[in-house]
Formats: C-alpha cells, sequence, structure tokens
C-alpha cells in the first residue's frame, strides 16, 4: 500500500485549485473577449496591416500619431492625468476628421484629438505595470480570431499574435511614437489554452521568420485549423492595448514542474500537510542568546540590524522557511539585504522575486552601496536591453571571491573580546552576590526607595557574611536613632 497517496492527492487537488483560481475566462478577460473602447485601445486603420508590420517588426522603425490641427491642440489640456473611458465604441466613422497621412505616420478610427489622448493613457498604464510589477504588457495585435463560445450564441473577438511595443513621446507637444519593445513576439498564450482545452485545437506556437509572407501564413495555418468551426475566422485587424497574462505563465510553470510542486514540503504545507513541513527551530538561539551563540567571525551583516532582525537572520542561516511580517519601516528590506550578504559570504546563490519591482530595486540599492552591487543581477529589469544583462552577468561571474584576511581575523577576535566585556558589564550589575542574595541593580534601587537623608554604617568581610549576620545588622541599624 502506498502510504503517500493520501498526501499525494491532496497537494494535487490544491494544485487543481490553485490553477482554476488563476486562470482568467471570463467576460472580462481581453485576450478572450476583446472589446475596443474609447480611451483603451487603438485600432490602427491605416496604413494597410501588412506595411505596419514590415516597418514596425520587420525593420524596427517607428511610426507616428499625427498631431491634432493647431486650434484643437491649443484647447486642449496637456496634462499627464489618466482619463480612461470604458464606453465601448459602436461606430468608428464618428470619430474621424478629414486628414492626409504623413509619411510614417498611423490613423485610427479616432479624431486626431481622441487618439492622442488613447496613446497618452495606454503609454500610463505600460509604465505604470513596468515600473510596479516589471514586466511589458503593451501590445500590437496582429489579427484577431472571430470565435464563438461552446458553438452557439455571440460571436468574440480574441488577438491573435501579440507584438510587445512602446509609446514614447520626446517633449510635451511632440507626436507620439510607436516602437518595438525589446520582448517576445508571443501567440496569444490564453487563447491557445482556451483552444486547446475546450475545442482540442492547437494553435501555431510562433512565426518561423520575421517577414509578412509568414505573418500571411500564419494567419492561413490558422483558418486552416479552425475551417470546420462554423463562422471561424481570422480577422486582419491590428489593435494597440495593454494586455496581461502574468497568471498563465505561473500555471503553465507548475504544469512544467508538478512533479517537483507536488514533492515540496512548503506546497505540501500550504495544501494542508502541515506535517511535512520541519517547524523544528533547532539550535536557531533566541534574540536574548546571541552574543552567547553567535561568533563575530561568523556573521556578515552589511547593514545595522537589531536582536529581533539577527533573530530573523540566523533563522534564515539555518535552513529554516519563515514569514517576517511588520509596518513600513520597521526593516523588512534591510534584514533582506542582510540575509543575502550572509548567503553571498558563504558561497550561496540567492533568488530575490517580488510582486513590486520597487521592493527589488531598493534591496537592490542597499546591496550596491554596501559594495556588493557586482554580485547583483537584475534579470527582470525591463530598462535594461538583453546585451547589458549579458554583460552584467559575465562581470559577476568573473569577479573573484575576497578571502579573510589575517589583519580582518584578528579585528573579529577583537570585536569578539570587547563584546565580552560589555555584556559582562550588566551580567555583573544583575548578579545577585553573596548572602544578599540581590544583585546591585536591585540594592541601588531599594536605597533609592528609602527616604532618609544621613545613614552609614559599614559590613567588613562581605564574602563570609551569612544570612544571620545581616539579620543582625539588619536590626541594629534599626535600633540606631538616625
Amino acid at each position: 500500500m502506498n502510504t503517500q497517496l493520501p498526501y499525494l492527492e491532496k497537494v494535487q487537488k490544491k494544485l487543481k485549485f490553485w490553477k482554476v483560481k488563476l486562470q482568467d475566462v471570463g467576460g472580462g478577460n481581453r485576450l478572450l473577449f476583446f472589446k475596443e473602447t474609447k480611451s483603451s485601445t487603438v485600432v490602427i486603420e491605416e496604413p494597410d496591416i501588412h506595411v505596419l508590420f514590415n516597418r514596425l517588426v520587420v525593420d524596427a522603425k517607428p511610426l507616428y500619431a499625427p498631431l491634432p490641427p493647431k486650434e484643437e491642440r491649443e484647447s486642449e489640456a496637456q496634462d499627464e492625468k489618466d482619463q480612461r473611458d470604458s464606453e465601448t465604441i459602436t461606430s468608428s466613422t464618428d470619430f474621424m476628421l478629414p486628414f492626409r497621412l504623413g509619411e510614417n505616420e498611423f490613423l485610427s478610427n479616432k479624431s486626431l484629438k481622441e487618439l492622442n489622448r488613447a496613446l497618452q493613457n495606454l503609454r500610463y498604464s505600460a509604465r505604470t505595470i513596468r515600473e510596479e510589477q516589471g514586466f511589458n504588457a503593451l501590445y500590437l495585435t496582429f489579427g484577431f480570431l472571430h470565435w464563438q463560445e461552446g458553438g452557439l450564441g455571440e460571436f468574440y473577438e480574441a488577438p491573435l499574435l501579440l507584438v510587445p511595443v512602446d509609446i514614447k513621446r520626446e517633449a510635451r507637444g511632440d507626436r507620439w511614437s510607436l516602437e518595438l519593445f525589446e520582448d517576445e513576439i508571443v501567440v496569444n498564450p490564453t487563447l491557445q489554452t482556451k483552444l486547446n482545452e475546450d475545442f482540442g485545437i492547437s494553435l501555431p506556437e510562433n512565426l518561423r521568420e520575421l517577414s509578412v509572407t509568414d505573418l500571411d501564413q500564419f494567419w492561413d495555418s490558422v483558418n486552416d485549423i479552425v475551417k470546420n468551426l462554423n463562422g471561424w475566422k481570422v480577422k486582419p485587424t491590428a489593435a494597440i492595448a495593454v494586455f496581461n497574462f502574468q497568471t498563465l505563465l505561473i500555471i503553465k510553470d507548475i504544469e512544467k514542474n508538478i512533479e517537483l510542486f507536488q514533492n515540496h514540503d512548503i506546497l505540501a504545507a500550504l495544501s494542508g500537510v502541515i506535517k511535512k513541513l520541519n517547524l523544528q527551530v533547532g539550535d536557531v538561539p533566541a534574540a536574548s542568546e546571541l552574543d552567547e551563540k553567535v561568533n563575530p567571525s561568523e556573521i556578515f551583516q552589511i547593514l545595522d540590524a537589531d536582536s529581533s532582525q539577527q533573530e530573523a537572520i540566523e533563522a534564515a542561516k539555518k535552513g529554516l522557511s519563515f514569514i517576517i511580517q511588520g509596518p513600513p519601516g520597521t526593516g523588512k528590506s534591510q534584514t533582506i539585504a542582510n540575509i543575502i550578504a550572509e548567503f553571498l559570504a558563504t558561497g550561496k546563490k540567492v533568488l530575490f522575486v517580488s510582486q513590486k519591482a520597487v521592493a527589488l530595486d531598493v534591496v537592490n540599492e542597499r546591496l550596491s552601496k554596501s559594495g556588493l552591487g557586482d554580485y547583483c543581477l537584475e534579470v527582470h529589469n525591463y530598462k535594461k536591453k538583453k546585451g547589458d544583462v549579458i554583460k552584467e552577468l559575465g562581470k559577476s561571474l568573473s569577479i573573484e571571491r575576497v578571502t579573510s584576511s589575517a589583519d580582518n581575523e584578528s579585528k573579529k577576535r577583537e570585536l569578539k573580546q570587547l563584546r565580552n566585556d560589555l555584556n559582562s558589564y550588566p551580567k555583573e550589575l544583575h548578579k545577585p552576590h553573596y548572602a544578599f542574595r540581590h544583585s546591585l541593580y536591585q540594592i541601588t534601587g531599594n536605597l533609592a526607595k528609602l527616604d532618609v537623608s544621613n545613614l552609614q554604617f559599614s559590613i567588613a568581610d562581605l564574602e563570609n557574611l551569612t544570612r544571620e549576620d545581616i539579620s543582625a545588622e539588619s536590626q541594629r541599624v534599626q535600633r540606631t536613632d538616625c
């Protein structure tokens, strides 16, 4: 009988539950149910989609949005506030103005004023996601699949090919530019999962080459795959919008590493199998024991740390899994930086992840200011090019590990002696002495409570004094007229 079966079933059930929660197949997912909105999407009508693909993707050259007429620009407040409007566009002709398309420019089904405002909103949304979460979510779609849920009812539009782009402007009042962003061009992964699970359809993984011919062949392949589904077809439309499929990447990671996930103690504990998690603190010293049990030669902290922070650092060094909780400003990032420094000192590698990019930046800055910047590699900084990352990686790998010198060892011994000397003072102050069974701290405190102005007496031979001697001396003092 397999004694691990109930445990595995419990973990598998929880993993399945997490995958369902992470999947977003509701009507609000624009990767499946795309709807054009007034200020959060831009459908490009000119130039032709093939010309657009050739210039932007193949040649990697920017396209520009025309500026509104001068009188229209002067009446528009050039602020950077987000002015999103969820109203769905129902007619493209309502927003068109007579205009001649300039060289390297593009037009949408919006007025020039609305086009520039939508680009401003899209740029704001994309930058917010990049700065706070560290990934790109702004894409230009090439082609939509006209599809139907369950083979009945309403038809929907789902983007097919997602090309990462960036929206820029040199200065206020200049034209907006649309440029290729350095990231992977992907076939809509959410649509791929949906079609595979519900219809048994597998879309082409990607374009073989970046050319207009391959784009057409990709569309033809999709049309051929869905030809037996009534009404399904590819619509050659290009649109700019924000798409987020990060949760789907987590799902794929779970599927790819399912055996590792099933046998991981922490995931087992999160699934309700607590006994799989090592909850023994072992010889991790408490805050009050740090000076006695932790040798200064074994400490490699780069920032100040109080006793509670050092307790967490020691727990991490012992390999325990735990949660650090505290309000802002209590030193969580500082503690993480110290933990990373401790691991680096012992030759270990550390992967530090965060939902917010700002947390990564704070810890990276602390490490860099402490001289450990060369040991850090930002693998998900959207501002860096791939070539820069490769150079930094090479630089980090070529760094020689610094070993402790004789002078450092001498300083560590001096530090240990100094710490012992400092700790001996409060120990002696609070240590009960002789037959008094009171510490010097207690005796001084009791004397301070007495309401006397002049009380002088002497006790000889304190070391050999007995409790009876103390009682007799106390009675003698009480009889004395003070």
